[in-house]
C-alpha cells in the first residue's frame, strides 16, 4: 500500500469520530438542560406542595412541563428511524 492510500485511511478513520461525537454532545447537552430544568421546578413544587395543591393539579402540570420534551424524543426517534 502506497502512503497516500495509508494517508487517506487514516483520515477516513478521524472523519468517522465528527459525525458520531456531534450528536453524542447534543445529547449530553439536552439531559444536563432538562435535569437543571427540573432542579429548579423542585423548588416550585414544593412550594405548591406547602400551599395545598392536590396531587392530580400537580400531576398535571409535570405532564404539560414534560410534553415538549417527549414530542421532541419522538421526532428525533423518527429522524433516526427514516435515516
Amino acid at each position: 500500500m502506497d502512503a497516500f492510500a495509508v494517508q487517506r485511511a487514516r483520515t477516513v478513520v478521524l472523519r468517522s469520530f465528527a459525525p458520531a461525537g456531534l450528536p453524542a454532545i447534543g445529547v449530553s447537552t439536552a439531559v444536563a438542560a432538562t435535569r437543571l430544568g427540573a432542579r429548579r421546578g423542585e423548588a416550585a413544587l414544593a412550594l405548591q406542595r406547602a400551599r395545598g395543591v392536590g396531587e392530580l393539579a400537580l400531576a398535571a402540570v409535570r405532564l404539560l412541563e414534560a410534553a415538549p420534551a417527549a414530542l421532541a424524543g419522538l421526532l428525533g426517534r423518527w429522524v433516526v428511524s427514516v435515516r
